[in-house]
């Protein structure tokens, strides 16, 4: 079968498990933009994962909670899973819970819901170890551009279903990676403080025609500890088009508004504390001041 999936840790441990359990003989990665607007080419049986609904999948597990908004999958009495969860691979753990073969990845499963919910502590911000660590050098938003993710990716798959966590972290290609995040770290905390600023409860860091240092994007809420959410607007590759990435202070837990809705009204998504959104360049600035808005009049 083949695997729909994106590149990024929650993706990976899903195919961690799925592979595991199905036989799956194709990964192919997309984004939920590709998803949501039919440009992605999802074949008939796929398995689908940490992504949104598609009419293809023979299978579909997810945990954004946007999804209900969109309501693509109601109708279509789809199989699998999607439920809020802390992580889209928990779901899939819990629906072959009755596998054996999936046991052995329960303490895999559980740093993966810490990471993907942003259930973590000081330090596991400051100074990451195991699972989190690994995770960070597989975050689109660490800034490793120069990284072929997808490859990567496929190696790690490979290695979390082959090798324990304390040789992969010791491998030349997972320690050049994380020698990075620790080198460049000063480097990243400057940049953020050079082009963020608070703007009531709302962190607002514009990275436009930034060339930052790698880093741990939770960094930002050990700057500004007062406030309660970030917004962060970066350029994609070729620059005509600028990602919004919203999230809530994983250390001032008080913000009320539910991101994933929120960005679902413009196109974007997520889940109720973190979510992006995605515009042409020239609307960006427009966009952003009125997600700011909102999120300050909520609180």
């Amino acid at each position: 079968m083949r695997l729909v999936t994106r590149a990024d840790w929650d993706g990976l441990v899903c195919a961690v498990l799925l592979s595991t359990v199905e036989h799956i003989d194709v990964i192919q990665f997309s984004t939920p933009a590709e998803i949501q607007s039919g440009t992605a080419a999802v074949p008939v049986d796929s398995i689908i994962a940490n992504l949104p609904f598609h009419a293809s999948a023979a299978l579909w597990f997810d945990h954004h909670i946007s999804e209900e908004a969109r309501g693509a999958h109601m109708a279509a009495g789809f199989k699998g899973r999607f439920a809020a969860a802390p992580s889209a691979a928990r779901l899939i753990y819990e629906f072959y819970r009755d596998d054996g073969r999936v046991r052995g990845f329960a303490e895999l499963v559980d740093a993966t819901d810490r990471v993907d919910s942003a259930q973590l502590t000081l330090e596991d911000v400051v100074n990451p170890v195991g699972y989190v660590l690994l995770a960070y050098t597989l975050d689109p938003r660490t800034g490793l551009d120069d990284l072929d993710r997808e490859a990567y990716f496929l190696l790690l798959l490979d290695w979390l279903k082959n090798k324990p966590l304390a040789e992969i972290l010791g491998l030349p290609e997972v320690k050049r990676l994380t020698d990075r995040l620790r080198t460049e770290d000063q480097a990243f905390r400057q940049a953020l403080r050079e082009h963020s600023h608070l703007d009531g409860n709302v962190i607002v860091t514009d990275l436009r025609g930034v060339e930052a240092p790698a880093g741990n994007r939770f960094l930002i809420y050990t700057l500004f500890p007062e406030a309660n959410v970030s917004v962060r607007l970066t350029l994609e590759a070729g620059g005509e088009t600028a990602l919004v990435s919203v999230g809530y202070s994983i250390f001032n837990r008080t913000c009320k508004t539910n991101v994933g809705n929120l960005l679902a009204e413009y196109g974007g998504g997520g889940l109720v504390g973190v979510g992006t959104a995605r515009f042409p360049a020239a609307e960006a600035e427009a966009r952003v001041r009125e997600i700011v808005r909102r999120l300050k009049e909520a609180g």
